[in-house]
């Protein structure tokens, strides 16, 4: 029975089918929208967590990019003093270690410090510190022998107090080495060079000609004070051959007697046709050992102060041997020019104090020949450091590997 007041049509049925379906699909329109929100959040969730995970992978990438692996505040060893090496008699046949702030032996226990080699160890001697850690070890060679030719680590060993064994039975507890690499272009300074004749090191080379040039001055002086021309000449001769080598460009007979005046191997401390000399090699090898992958930055800052001098060096030779070609093909030597070549040899091998400090330094116009082999044996230097601290850094390094 049909409701009173409502009728009925197809168009209201459809109208109302319409409501239902429009519902239906803003339901169905609102769960979507949910259901994106949803996926929205996971998305960036997910997200996040990938940013913090990277970000904290780059950190420790970080932490991992310095010397040996490790952090940089543990790659940091300290430093409790220095061996170096000197000269006393020989070339290099002095060793002084220094230390500063170590533990000072228990009692009834000393120290004793040894150079070691590949297959060789040397007893330096016992090395006494004060209540302070501080104290100093000279040992020199009784043969002279160049002692950096075999030796490049130390160690420091503790042992009982008195110690009658002749060998190391005690700990390590303080040692140095240097790099491997770095210490055949030193070597090549201090010890022997192959393209050298008798194989002679560069720096020693260049202070053996400047000995030769310093006896060479003195004959001089003394056949000018004679009234020997004939001499004065022949040694002025001889000091160009020192200074050019046998591939030099005046080398040779120069003062016109006959013979050639030449007391020294023939290298040269100049360039010349046959090599480049002395002094210009030494440079160049000293920069070889400042460019080695384990160079250190002690053997970096005195490489660049050994090639300061050195240059020095290559200016006074060319003066010296300018004025000696003047009076080796000189009728009458001038006595003031004599001078100025004696002066000249003095200053190429003990420098000079052109800033008044009372100190002849690695700098330019200063350092001379004995300055360069100042620089050079500073280079060897080996700092003292604690076995302990390096185990520590060691382990750490291990642990950032794993």
């Amino acid at each position: 029975t049909p409701v009173e007041g409502i009728i009925i049509t197809p168009s209201s049925l459809r109208s109302s089918e319409a409501v239902t379906t429009s519902l239906e699909k803003s339901k169905n329109r609102a769960s979507r929208t949910l259901l994106t929100a949803a996926v929205v959040v996971v998305l960036l969730v997910l997200v996040a967590g990938t940013l913090l995970l990277f970000g904290a992978d780059l950190l420790n990438r970080n932490e991992e990019e310095t010397p040996a692996g490790v952090s940089a505040s543990s790659a940091e060893t300290e430093n409790f003093g220095v061996l170096s090496f000197g000269s006393q008699s020989g070339d290099v046949d002095q060793v002084v270690l220094t230390v500063n702030g170590i533990a000072p032996p228990p009692v009834n226990m000393l120290y004793e410090a040894w150079l070691l080699g590949e297959e060789t160890r040397q007893l330096l001697g016992v090395l006494e510190v004060d209540e302070n850690g501080n104290g100093q070890l000279t040992y020199v060679d009784e043969q002279g022998k160049n002692l950096f030719a075999d030796y490049a680590r130390f160690e420091i060993t503790i042992e009982p107090n008195p110690d009658d064994n002749p060998l190391p039975t005690g700990d390590v507890v303080y040692s140095g080495a240097l790099p491997a690499e770095a210490t055949k272009h030193i070597r090549h300074l201090l010890v022997a060079f192959g393209g050298a004749p008798n194989e002679t090191a560069l720096v020693i080379g260049i202070l053996q000609d400047a000995a030769l040039m310093e006896t060479t001055v003195q004959d001089m002086l003394a056949a000018q004070d004679s009234g020997d021309l004939v001499e004065v000449r022949r040694q002025a001769e001889a000091l160009v051959n020192i200074i050019e080598g046998e591939g030099g460009e005046h080398f040779g007979d120069i003062d016109g007697d006959g013979e050639v005046t030449n007391p020294t191997d023939g290298f040269g401390l100049l360039p010349n046709s046959n090599s480049s000399g002395y002094i210009q090699t030494a440079i160049e090898h000293a920069r070889y050992s400042s460019g080695t992958p384990d160079t250190t930055p002690n053997i970096m800052e005195n490489a660049e102060l050994l090639e300061a001098s050195a240059a020095n060096l290559g200016g006074w030779a060319a003066q010296i041997r300018d004025a000696a070609l003047e009076v080796a093909q000189s009728d009458e030597p001038d006595p003031e020019r004599i001078q100025q070549i004696a002066d000249l040899v003095e200053l190429f091998i003990n420098g000079q104090d052109t800033n008044d400090n009372d100190v002849v330094e690695p700098i330019a116009g200063e350092g001379g020949a004995t300055t360069v082999l100042q620089s050079a044996q500073a280079m060897a230097e080996m700092v003292v450091e604690s076995e302990v601290s390096q185990a520590s850094a060691a382990g750490e390094a291990a642990g950032h590997e794993e």
